[in-house]
């Protein structure tokens, strides 16, 4: 076997094992504020929030708060729990916005921003990937997709 092709299956052994760690990655963990009365949600549901559709629970206004177009948590929670992509959830959202004048979900710069704005907002929900739960105050996990 020459070393061009060796160098190759290496390659291509080295993309798979990142495959598999980017699908470990998938993982998503929706969690509320900690004053929310909601001990479990379905996607469903929470589908129903981000897009716009429900605005209360327990008469405390939802507070979703979501990421930029470009992270790849967010890509991900679109497709697997909104069923939509990114550019149709932005189209969703500028038609609500003009028609409607609703106030779209809040933009995080990261997991971490995200999370610590979920514990500190009455009403707040957000999702993240496990890694980032460890410990934290102020919230309640009510959902887990595995992979």
């Amino acid at each position: 076997m020459g070393r061009a092709r060796v160098q190759g299956l290496i390659l291509a052994a080295t993309v798979a094992l990142a495959g598999g760690v980017e699908a470990r990655a998938a993982d998503i963990v929706v969690v509320v504020n900690d004053q929310v009365q909601v001990e479990s949600l379905t996607p469903n549901q929470v589908r129903e929030i981000y897009l716009g559709e429900r605005h209360y629970w327990d008469g405390i206004r939802t507070a979703p708060i979501h990421y930029p177009d470009g992270v790849q948590i967010m890509r991900e929670f679109l497709r697997r729990v909104v069923g939509m992509s990114v550019d149709q959830y932005r189209t969703w959202w500028v038609r609500r916005i003009f028609r409607r004048s609703e106030m779209p979900p809040i933009t995080a710069g990261s997991e971490t921003e995200s999370l610590n704005r979920v514990a500190a907002t009455p009403g707040a929900i957000g999702f993240y990937s496990d890694a980032h739960l460890d410990g934290t105050p102020g919230v309640r996990v009510v959902l887990r997709l595995g992979p």
